[in-house]
């Protein structure tokens, strides 16, 4: 192990607030072992972390987003009760920094999706890198069902009471199934799975193991599986990594009253925050923003280095 993960391991046996995205096991799994870090200290006190993984193809090499991780980037710990001037002063010195060394890096083209308590990205801004912001959906409150109940809109409130008491929760699927399901998604959309059956199974398996993952779908009385969701549960955190829903049941209003029935099930785990870990497109967000929950933004972080890949990529997309 090398010295900087070294002190990563130290910094994370020390930070019980430290998102779930950011461990060890997190890392070498989406990252399949080949992760480094950049750490950012002053004196001996580590104030931020910054994991990353170089992926190589051809002459390109470059820092994307890992799969199936709602955030990554840099991680700050600051010193606590310190007052403005001080915080944002510490905030650049450390972005800075990991900007900085990012640079050295020689690669073709970075990009992240920044934590959205990063709420200050100057110190990238002033190296030469390009921000978007885009929005995830939370609830902050799901210890009352209740109020957060009422928060969603009056006409999907009602689709879902209407139904919910001849559907169930259920953690009784195959991983096979729930792929499988998970495809249809996809499918409708004519796009493709971003993750393969391998990978996703992988990463359940360690996240079953580590007692943080649970496949959760929705079946009728018959038995039929009309929808799926994906949690993870972080202390008081539930992300929802992503969902699903048989098109053969969608008329049902399946994935409302699964996504209802799993930020029940969150909050009975002991969660106050549940996190629709959003997306931009606009059937999706449409959907997600129907529940009444908070919108937060956080940074999309890009900087290219290389001309030739720039027109790559805007060629392939």
């Amino acid at each position: 192990m090398n010295k900087n993960k070294e002190e990563y391991k130290k910094f994370c046996d020390k930070c019980p607030q430290l998102p779930i995205f950011y461990k060890e096991w997190w890392l070498d799994l989406v990252y399949n072992n080949n992760w480094d870090c950049l750490i950012y200290k002053e004196g001996e006190e580590i104030l931020g972390i910054m994991p990353y993984s170089i992926k190589e193809k051809l002459c390109f090499k470059t820092i994307m987003p890992p799969m199936l991780t709602p955030f990554a980037g840099p991680f700050l710990s600051l010193p606590q009760e310190i007052g403005n001037n001080k915080q944002y002063s510490l905030e650049n010195k450390a972005l800075q920094y990991f900007a900085q060394e990012i640079n050295k890096l020689k690669l073709a083209f970075f990009t992240q999706k920044f934590n959205y308590e990063i709420k200050n990205w100057l110190g990238f801004l002033w190296n030469g890198f390009k921000a978007t912001t885009h929005y995830t959906y939370r609830f902050t409150q799901i210890n009352d069902l209740e109020s957060t109940f009422n928060q969603i809109d009056k006409e999907y409130r009602r689709k879902i009471r209407k139904e919910e008491n001849n559907l169930y929760l259920s953690e009784d699927i195959s991983t096979e199934e729930f792929y499988k399901i998970n495809l249809q998604t996809y499918q409708k959309q004519n796009t493709t799975c971003p993750f393969s059956f391998e990978f996703f199974k992988k990463l359940d398996q360690e996240c079953t193991k580590q007692n943080v993952g649970k496949k959760l779908c929705l079946k009728d009385k018959a038995g039929n599986t009309l929808a799926i969701t994906y949690l993870i549960i972080d202390n008081e955190n539930c992300y929802q990594l992503f969902s699903g829903a048989d098109s053969k049941y969608r008329t049902l209003n399946a994935p409302s009253i699964l996504l209802w029935k799993a930020i029940e099930y969150a909050s009975e785990q002991g969660c106050k925050i549940y996190d629709f870990t959003g997306s931009i497109m606009p059937s999706i967000e449409t959907f997600i923003r129907h529940f009444g929950a908070e919108q937060t933004p956080y940074f999309y972080i890009e900087q290219h280095y290389s001309k030739i890949y720039k027109l790559l990529r805007k060629i392939k997309a």
